[in-house]
């Protein structure tokens, strides 16, 4: 059983029964943590692994792939370790890790220019983030 949250265009799961099961280079791992955002997901593994696919338009799945890749979208690929929870704007990202920092990457996070795919360390002390569509 899933409970489902939904906030404009952003989707958060919190699994209560069985998680689903992601599969990944033949191997298969529990999800821990699920984000949705326009054209792109999150998924956080068991084993705090962030894993991104879908459109890379604005370079919301971080440092995988193409940026400005909108058609036929980036299969699975792991973006970093150690995340506790994510949220998925319209065209941004953002993960919290377990030592409570706040990292955002795509159009709408803070790195070096708009669009960045590189994950950008915004602060520390969180315990939960939210996005939506532009923020």
């Amino acid at each position: 059983m899933t409970r489902l949250t939904s906030l404009g265009l952003v989707a958060a799961v919190t699994v209560v029964g069985t998680p689903p099961t992601i599969v990944s280079g033949g191997s298969p791992s529990a999800a821990h943590t699920l984000a949705g955002g326009a054209e792109h997901s999150l998924v956080v593994k068991s084993d705090g692994t962030l894993w991104s696919f879908g459109s890379n338009a604005y370079g919301q799945l971080g440092p995988v792939g193409g940026v400005g890749l909108f058609s036929g979208g980036i299969a699975p690929s792991e973006v970093m370790s150690d995340v506790v929870e994510v949220a998925a704007g319209g065209n941004h990202s953002m993960a919290v890790k377990a030592d409570g920092s706040l990292w955002t990457m795509g159009h709408g996070g803070l790195g070096p220019y708009i669009g960045d795919p590189t994950p950008v360390r915004v602060m520390t002390g969180v315990a939960h983030s939210a996005a939506w569509s532009s923020h």
